[in-house]
């Protein structure tokens, strides 16, 4: 397992780990560090969830994309081009909330979530639905 660095700066990081892969879902952990708060969740979705996030992030402009854990009702949201990612817990509960500029939302941060769910996505066994 290999920690993915998302996005990265002095006040804030966000995080993926890919864990494992049984029955056609997949297991990651997500983990938000705001200001020395950290908070981590242990996400496990569908491969259709994951897909969907993925195409709704490739899309996102003034709009949002949100991936939710249907166990737990956690989810991991990017809301307007990447402006600020959130991060938590029950939907109507708390969350972590990063905020990014623009540009370094445009630059790094949405792209590399992409490509990391990408990545988490196409594992072989995934695919195979193991």
């Amino acid at each position: 397992m290999a920690l993915d660095e998302v996005y990265y700066s002095e006040d804030f990081s966000l995080e993926l780990e890919y864990f494992y892969t049984v029955g056609g879902y997949v297991t990651f952990l997500v983990a938000v560090t705001v200001d020395g708060f950290c908070g981590v969740h242990a996400f496990c979705v569908r491969r259709a969830d994951l897909d969907a996030m993925i195409r709704a992030l490739e899309q996102l402009k003034d709009g949002q994309a949100t991936l939710i854990d249907g166990e737990s009702a956690s989810y991991l949201q990017v809301t307007g081009c990447g402006e600020r990612v959130r991060f938590g817990g029950m939907l109507e509960g708390t969350a972590v909330s990063l905020q990014f500029s623009e540009a370094e939302a445009d630059r790094t941060a949405v792209p590399e979530l992409i490509a990391v769910l990408r990545e988490f996505a196409d594992r072989e066994e995934l695919n195979a639905g193991v």
